[in-house]
């Protein structure tokens, strides 16, 4: 598990390349920024990768808390950014 800050949390990324872990938490951080100006503070964010070999597609979920709610997405993509990028706006959508 790889923790950033001390509310966020990405399971199932310690198996991926040191150049694409450095992107994945350059790319967390500067969406939850823009989620922070957008909706507010949230308490805890979550998101699990899991690769699914026999077709090479990566499928996370998502979930944060905030305000006492609780917002889910999931998303699967052949393109682990796309599919980053696409799971957080969903949590965004859905808190906002």
């Amino acid at each position: 598990m790889i923790t950033l800050g001390s509310n966020m949390e990405l399971s199932g990324f310690g198996d991926l390349d040191h150049p694409t872990k450095l992107v994945i938490r350059k790319m967390v951080g500067n969406q939850v920024k823009k989620f922070n100006e957008a909706v507010g503070d949230f308490d805890r964010l979550s998101l699990n990768l899991n690769k699914t070999e026999e077709d090479q597609k990566y499928q996370l979920s998502g979930k944060i808390e905030m305000g006492g709610k609780v917002y889910t997405s999931e998303v699967t993509d052949q393109n682990l950014f796309f599919a980053l990028s696409k799971v957080l706006d969903k949590l965004k959508e859905g808190a906002s």
